[in-house]
């Protein structure tokens, strides 16, 4: 029985987190942690436990069902998918307070996002983990050169390594 996968059962919360999660007019529709709280789960877990259903084949299975059942199969997702890789932004311009111009201008940042969302669909782009991104400003005495910008780093790190204040 080695490498065998064990199937486990629905349980009635897990089917009711798919349903909150799938029915529109929910308050949980399309979050996962909304709708975990909904099924009844614990809001100190709701966000771990919604995310970790939503990875559950079963679960996406039963959500994949939900959704055909309300009429949004493949083709009318690949149609949006298709559309929005052609997305455009309109320009408006006015003069003496009328429009007077309307021009359509490929919109580049939802073309990107499609792309990428095309990419993952089709598993030849994983999805990373978002990288936190942080800048240090450290302001140098006017009267310091370049070439000390090292020193005073160094000085900076081991003031922060032995928690003394700026």
């Amino acid at each position: 029985m080695a490498g065998r996968k064990v199937r486990r059962r629905l349980t009635p919360s897990n089917r009711r987190l798919v349903q909150e999660f799938s029915d529109p007019s929910s308050p949980g529709h399309r979050n996962a942690t909304q709708a975990a709280r909904l099924a009844g789960y614990s809001p100190d877990s709701a966000d771990d436990i919604g995310a970790q259903l939503l990875r559950s084949k079963q679960v996406q299975e039963l959500i994949g069902r939900a959704m055909e059942k309300v009429g949004i199969t493949s083709e009318p997702l690949f149609q949006g998918l298709k559309d929005g890789l052609q997305a455009d932004e309109v320009k408006l311009t006015t003069k003496d307070g009328k429009f007077s111009d309307e021009r359509r201008i490929p919109d580049w940042h939802a073309r990107v996002k499609y792309q990428e969302m095309a990419h993952r669909l089709r598993g030849e782009m994983q999805k990373g983990p978002a990288v936190q991104q942080a800048a240090l400003i450290i302001r140098l005495p006017a009267e310091a050169k370049a070439e000390d910008s090292e020193r005073y780093l160094e000085a900076y790190f081991t003031q922060q390594l032995k928690g003394e204040p700026d």
